[in-house]
Formats: C-alpha cells, structure tokens, sequence
C-alpha cells in the first residue's frame, strides 16, 4: 500500500486533498516558523499541520511526501489498534478476520491512499480508545486522553471519545484517580490551542464547522459552493443553525439517527458484508462482558455524525466494529456469547467469511484504480507551464489549489458569478495574474467551458497556454490584462466566441444551452428562444433550459409559457429546490394567482435561508392577498 500511495498517487486528488494542498500543508509550513494564521484553521483544529510539521523535514522539507508516508503509518496504527480492540472483546481468529476485512475495504483503502485527516483521525481515536479500555496505570489514561486530546483538534467530531472514556473508566476500581488523569491528558493540549485562538484571534472557539450542520439541516441538495454563497451568511453560530427552524433541525436529525446504518450497510461497506453487520453485533455482543465499554465509542460516534451530511470517510471509526460483528457472526466470538450461532453456521462461516472478504478485495483494488487512473494530471502539465512564466509572488485563480501548488505560486480561489462580465469584474478584483481554466472549474461554472476552445479573445483576458488533446484533462490559461471595455462589449466579444463554440459541436445540447443563455443574459430574450428550443429537444430532462425557457418567456411577456417552463425545472430538479421555487412564485405573483405565489416563495424561503428576493416577494404576495381577501370557492 505504501508503494501504491508514493509510485502509482502521483498528481493529488480533488476529494479531501484540495484540503491539503490548500490548508493543511501551508498550515504546517506556517508552523515550522511559528505563525498561526486563524483562516487557516476555520473548520479544523491544528492537529494534522502540527502532524504534517513534524513528518515534512523527515520526507525532504515536502509535504506531499510527507502525507502520503504519515496515511500509510496511520492506517497501520489504525489496523494494529482495531486488533487489540476486538480481541479483547471477541478472541482473536475474529480479530483477525476483522482486520482482514479492514484492509480488504474499499473506503478503507481509498483514506489510506488519499492524503488528509481521516486516517491521522483514524488512528488517533483508535489508539486512545484501546488505551481508555486497556490501560492499568495512570499514565496510560493520561496518554489516551492526550490523544483524544490531539484526535479532537484534527477532527472536532473526536470529541466523542470523552462520554465513551467515561463508560470504560466508570466501571473500573479507582475511577476518580483514572478520570482525572484521563482528563488532565485531554485538557493540555485542547487548552494550548484554547489559548493560541485567544492570543491570535480573540476567540477561544474561532471555526465555522457550524456551517457544515447547516449544511446538513437546510441545503437541500443544494451544492456546498452555491450554499456557501446564498445561505451561509445567515448562521453564524450552532445556536443560529438549531434556532432557524427547530422542528426541521429536530426531525432532520432524528431521522439521521434511525436511518444512518443503512448508508453504512451499503457504503460504508461492500453490502454483502453491511447486511451482515448488524445482525453479528446483535448476536455476538448480546450480555458479553464488557459490551458497554465496547459499544460507547461507536454508539456515540454515530450519534455525534448524524449531525453533519454523509460521507463514508467520515464514519471510518465504525467500520472496525460493524466488521466485528459481521466476522464474529461467521467464524464465532471466544467465549461464546448468550446467543450462539447455529452448528452448521460455524462450519461453513470461516470458508463464507474469506470468500466476502476476497472479493471486497477485489472490488478496494479496481476501485482505488480507477480513482488513480482518473487523476487531474492537467493540474500537473499546467502547473508546469506557468512555473516556466511566472514571476516571484504571482498568484493563479483555479477552482482548486492543485495548479498553484505544481506551479509554485500563490492560490486564489476562482470566484462565483451567474453573468461573466460580473465573473471578469471579480477576477480582475483579486490580486491573481493568471486563470486556470480546467474541466473542474467548467463544473462549477459551466459559462467558463467557452474559454477551453484555442484562440478565445475577451476583453481582459489573454490566452498563453491551451492543451486539448484529451477533452476530460485539457486546460487554458489566461493571463488577466487591464481593458477599458465596456459590459456590452464584453459580451458581444464572449457570443462571437459561444457562436463559434456552438457551431464547433452541433447536435450537443450544451453549446445550445450555453447560447441562449448567454443572449438572456444580455437581455436579448427574443432571440434566446430558438437556441433554448433546440437545447431543450437535444435535453428535455435539463432543468437549466427549462429556466432560462422560463426567464426569456418571462420577459417577452409569455406568462403562461413562463409558468409552464418554470414549472418544468422545479419537476426536474425536485420539489423545494430554491431558485426553481422561487422563480415560479415570481412568474405566479405576476399572474395573480397569490395564493399559489405565497405556497412557492415560502418553499424557496425554507429551502435558501437568508435570501432577501424571496422574503420580499413573498411580503408583496401576502399584501396583495389579504388585500384581495379570500379566494370565493366555485
């Protein structure tokens, strides 16, 4: 696995990896030379750049390396601590097996290659369980708090491992001896950084973690960018989060806690060893000695996730004791428990139990290579061509840092805009010399995909370097030059450039869907309309057209065409979907069917908390009702 992590991992993922190369590694950099910078730390502690600091000069000064080796170390300590966990609780060949199967699963595998603080987290809360539960001295308590300790600020969701040390130190003789050594070894490092935040911020809690609960609760569906966007501003604590909407922030949760161990039966594993998983803890654990100690830390865990939005990495922690349950079901617990699986279960359970872990194997291994296989090498080739022309402390917009990070220079995040003159007024507003145009920055802002063709000229933009003889890893880079032209110029150089990008791929929906929307957003909604009807036959299932069919009907005064194409985008996209909500509300309300307005915007408000539009048509809709007073029944 080491080998696969540091020959075949050679380009940086854009999952957990963006985190690296944009927070973690510079934090650490920071570190080395004693400077904590506060943004660095927004929705983590200190725990992995300090990690990263110490391993870096061991791997040459580079942090890259340095993760790599610090991920596969990890999961060994993760995979050594899952041993003496569960064969303590359930014998060895179950240990084993267990461990086994950890190694065989794909996510598992996947944390392990990919570089970030899952497996660093991983093996810190392990290794401070399997302390809480195996230490006999105090001085094991006061280093498995200290590791919780170290595991909180990594990952703030650790701070499970507290409540589920108390279970184990409450059954054993001494408690109060072994809780305050317990605590003593938590609080030293927690309390540094408690007073590192004061010191630099003024704040000993400065994160905005609350903004992934938020997440969670309201988006909806909503991508985490355009939440970020249109929502974020309105929570700015987890009291704000809770407040909002209490009964939805109730029943959302509740519902995460019921239901949660079905995602974990099917992607937190293979599913035919998730459907197994529960049943064995049922059966095996059932009157064990010690089975509350065992089940706090994943009890708890699980309770505290049902908090933030799903991710198979986030639950890695219960993956060890699912697996437990499903191989002490299979092979059979030492001693046996109250409940025994029936005589022929045992005979043929180890032969069942190997062959499910083989093929989870199987499928870790094409997998994980596909992942690999689908690395960004663009960020790689256009890091390399803008290392060649760059000068000492230029800075490059990219979606991601990967580019900046090949290139040696300075990050700047690619800002959001619906129109592109307002997305060149942004760019030209940062510091940035250069933008990276890539397929993951054509994903968040679709209107960017005109910049991929050669020979684009815009106003403000000038083309320096292009490569597109692979579609899914081409690349264009701009460097950002001042210009005096106005909007309208601007556009009418970007339709020249989306005509041509459209006349280049006739028969695909998008160049189609890009035009007319490009002719909306210059007002010239007439003309839209045959562009958009030529999209829309291409792709009838495309909510995009439906709302740009929606808007240019709108405004050339067709309020039933408008009321039809809206309707269509909300049938697309879901029901609640804020903009889709929103925009029929607008179309209803201009109709005069306000009762229909007020039922949409109150949607579009519940589903995009903090935008303004909404809540002040929906006034207007509210006033005009009560006005009119109640619909006469026919």
């Amino acid at each position: 696995m080491l080998a696969v992590a540091l020959i075949a991992h050679r380009t940086p993922l854009y999952g957990v990896e963006t985190d690296l190369l944009g927070d973690y590694a510079p934090a650490a950099r920071e570190l080395l030379h004693g400077v904590v910078r506060p943004e660095r730390f927004e929705f983590h502690g200190p725990g992995y750049p300090a990690l990263l600091a110490v391993a870096s000069p061991l791997a040459g000064g580079d942090p890259w390396i340095a993760a790599r080796i610090l991920n596969v170390v990890a999961a060994a300590i993760a995979a050594w601590c899952a041993y003496r966990l569960t064969q303590r609780f359930l014998g060895a060949p179950v240990a084993v097996a267990t461990v086994l199967a950890l190694l065989a699963m794909p996510v598992f595998v996947r944390a392990t290659i990919e570089a970030a603080t899952d497996m660093p987290s991983l093996a810190l809360s392990f290794a401070a369980t399997w302390l809480a539960l195996a230490a006999a001295r105090g001085r094991g308590l006061l280093l498995a708090g200290l590791l919780a300790g170290f595991a909180y600020l990594t990952r703030d969701n650790a701070l499970f491992l507290v409540p589920a040390a108390a279970v184990a130190i409450a059954a054993r003789p001494g408690r109060g001896r072994a809780a305050l050594a317990y605590g003593a070894g938590w609080v030293l490092p927690v309390a540094a950084w408690i007073a590192t935040q004061l010191a630099v911020s003024g704040h000993p809690f400065a994160n905005k973690n609350h903004l992934n609960l938020a997440f969670e609760i309201y988006g909806g569906g909503m991508a985490w960018d355009r939440f970020w966007i249109e929502t974020g501003a309105a929570f700015h604590s987890f009291l704000d989060v809770v407040r909002f909407d209490p009964a939805r922030f109730a029943a959302h949760v509740g519902a995460n806690l019921a239901t949660r161990w079905l995602d974990d039966a099917r992607r937190l594993m293979p599913v035919w060893i998730g459907a197994l998983a529960l049943p064995g803890l049922a059966v095996t654990w059932w009157r064990r000695p010690g089975w509350a100690a065992f089940l706090a830390p994943p009890a708890l865990c699980y309770a505290v996730l049902c908090f933030v939005f799903y991710s198979p990495r986030f639950f890695l922690f219960l993956l060890p004791f699912y697996l437990s349950g499903a191989c002490a079901l299979l092979i059979g617990a030492e001693p046996q428990g109250a409940i025994r699986p029936p005589e022929w279960l045992r005979r043929v359970g180890p032969w069942a139990a190997a062959a499910l872990i083989a093929v989870s194997a199987v499928a870790a291994a094409r997998e994980n290579r596909a992942l690999l296989a689908d690395a960004p090498d663009e960020v790689r080739a256009g890091g390399e061509a803008l290392r060649r022309i760059a000068r000492p402390g230029d800075a490059v917009l990219a979606r991601k840092p990967h580019v900046a990070w090949f290139a040696g220079m300075d990050y700047v995040a690619v800002p959001y805009a619906d129109a592109f003159t307002d997305f060149l007024d942004a760019v030209h507003a940062t510091r940035a010399r250069y933008l990276f145009v890539s397929p993951i920055e054509m994903r968040l802002q679709p209107q960017l995909s005109v910049l991929e063709d050669p020979d684009v000229h815009v106003p403000g933009l000038e083309p320096i370097a292009w490569r597109g003889d692979d579609p899914r890893h081409g690349f264009a880079i701009y460097r950002l030059v001042p210009s005096t032209a106005t909007a309208a110029v601007v556009d009418e150089s970007l339709l020249v450039a989306i005509r041509r990008f459209a006349a280049r791929r006739p028969g695909e929906p998008w160049p189609a869907t890009y035009l007319g929307g490009q002719l909306v957003t210059m007002g010239r909604f007439r003309e839209a309309l045959a562009p958009l009807a030529e999209a829309a036959r291409l792709s009838p299932g495309d909510a995009l057209v439906a709302r740009f069919q929606a808007i240019a009907s709108f405004e050339t005064g067709d309020l039933e065409t408008a009321g039809a194409a809206a309707e269509r985008a909300l049938q697309l996209t879901g029901a609640g979907a804020s903009w889709e909500e929103g925009y029929l509300g607008h179309v209803r309300l201009a109709q005069g069917r306000l009762d229909e307005a007020r039922a949409h915007l109150m949607r579009a408000m519940r589903a995009a908390p903090g935008a303004a539009r909404y809540a002040e048509e929906f006034r207007v809709a509210d006033s005009l009702a009560r006005a009119r007073g109640p619909t006469p029944r026919r």
